[in-house]
């Protein structure tokens, strides 16, 4: 009994602490992080992107955020975290009647068809 007590204080223990690492990562990630991350999974320099600072969203395990281009086009981004740890990100295109474009959809490659994605 006394081992099951250890064992669910342990569990919540460290549940607690990776509760709300998106909002945490929202909080100490950078502009210039938010564009490096758009800019590796679109394939568009970052010079050539701007977060939109309002769209910015931490959660319990995301941080969600979009991105425009020069052209007008907006990109809906997001990337997971853990404690200090954060993912890639991955963006989808919005179109003006805001139906979803894959980002990657001009650039297909082997492990992009293998997954059915172009």
């Amino acid at each position: 009994m006394n081992s099951l007590v250890v064992k669910t204080l342990a569990a919540t223990s460290v549940a607690l602490f990776l509760n709300g690492c998106g909002m945490v990562s929202q909080g100490i990630t950078s502009d210039d992080s938010y564009l490096d991350k758009a800019e590796s999974a679109i394939g568009i320099d970052k010079s050539q992107l701007t977060l939109d600072k309002d769209s910015v969203k931490g959660g319990i395990d995301a941080v969600n955020f979009d991105v425009y281009d020069k052209k007008g086009n907006r990109y809906k981004c997001y990337f997971t975290s853990a404690v200090a740890i954060t993912s890639d990100a991955l963006c989808t295109k919005i179109s003006k009647d805001g139906t979803a474009t894959p980002a990657n959809k001009g650039n297909c490659n082997a492990l992009l068809k293998a997954a059915g994605r172009c």
